[in-house]
């Protein structure tokens, strides 16, 4: 029994010794599962594996599969190392604009799902008064968004926690009240060309003047620089 402890079987035949190692798998077999090939051994799964290989795409007979594995692990972290390539260049352009621009950017989308909601209880036609956004308060237009976190913009010290601070000149940037213009009675829209600003930053400060964040009339978000000539409040 002790000289069986430290005995190596074959893989297939636990009963039957090992005599020699797949250069493949790695695994131990007996004579009968082995084929010498070019004085090495594969078992006859691997080996079969190779033979349609063979077939398929013309490799040699003697070709070792483990270059193959290595040629595929290889690829793959090509191609990996190229999404990940792709998806920094896509990320860095936001990144440097900062937290605070890209969550106002996010506030002003939630707000429109608002708005929309309102224009399609009223012909298309968004809330009637500039800088008041108290019509779109409530459950049936928010569904679930809170319109106090998403009218205040994340770069400002603005405190928007009441209906009322929805409803002022949305000029102060510590006291109460919005964090951003609103243009009332404009309608809602779904081509580009045809879009107008809808809702934007009061100032660039909001985002230490790296830019405002106008929200259009088709729903769109865009950063534009302090000078963007629409983002006039008394036009």
């Amino acid at each position: 029994m002790e000289e069986r402890k430290y005995r190596i079987t074959c893989a297939n035949h636990p009963d039957t010794d090992a005599v020699e190692k797949c250069l493949d798998c790695r695994k131990f077999f007996c004579r009968e599962c082995v084929i010498e090939i070019n004085g090495k051994y594969h078992c006859r799964q691997c080996q079969e594996i190779l033979a349609n290989i063979s077939e398929t795409i013309g490799f040699a007979e003697k070709y070792d599969l483990r270059k193959l594995r290595f040629a595929l692990g290889g690829c793959l972290v090509l191609v990996f190392a190229g999404i990940a390539g792709i998806i920094v260049l896509l990320v860095m352009p936001f990144a440097r604009l900062g937290p605070a621009v890209m969550r106002c950017n996010g506030n002003l989308r939630q707000v429109y799902k608002a708005m929309n909601v309102y224009a399609g209880d009223h012909a298309g036609l968004f809330p009637p008064e500039d800088n008041d956004l108290t019509p779109i308060y409530g459950p049936k237009y928010s569904r679930g968004i809170s319109l106090f976190n998403a009218l205040k913009c994340p770069g400002t010290k603005n405190i928007v926690n009441s209906p009322a601070h929805l409803h002022d000149d949305s000029r102060s940037t510590t006291g109460p009240g919005m964090s951003y213009f609103f243009r009332g009675g404009l309608r809602l829209v779904e081509k580009e060309k045809d879009r107008g600003p809808l809702i934007w930053d009061q100032s660039p400060k909001n985002h230490k003047r790296k830019g405002v964040n106008v929200l259009h009339t088709d729903g769109s978000v865009d950063l534009y620089d302090e000078n963007y000539p629409e983002l006039d409040p008394e036009r």
